[in-house]
């Protein structure tokens, strides 16, 4: 049984998304990590996560394309962008396309 509500956390850089993951597991809620954007397509539906925490930047996509996918197929999702290297309009960009935050 897990302990609580899924979120997925997706970045490339592995101390930081250890880090996440640790502190959200300590506030109860069940956690998964990926490095890259294909391995998160790849599991997605089988996850079943109510948020994830996507990285704009990551090594095989660009997180706004992971997004596009994300909301076509699993729009009741809700993905928030991570990002050290944003903009306004990548933040824009971001929510016009579906993300929560």
């Amino acid at each position: 049984m897990k302990p609580g509500p899924t979120v997925v956390v997706v970045d490339d850089d592995e101390p930081f998304r250890q880090v996440l993951a640790g502190e959200l597991a300590r506030l109860k809620f069940h956690v998964v990590t990926f490095g890259t954007g294909e391995a998160l397509l790849r599991a997605v539906a089988d996850i079943e996560p109510e948020v994830i925490l996507l990285a704009l930047r990551l090594p095989d996509m660009s997180g706004l394309d992971v997004l596009k996918v994300l909301t076509e197929r699993h729009p009741a999702t809700d993905v928030i962008m991570l990002t050290g290297h944003g903009s306004i309009d990548t933040a824009i960009e971001s929510i016009k396309m579906g993300a929560f935050d």
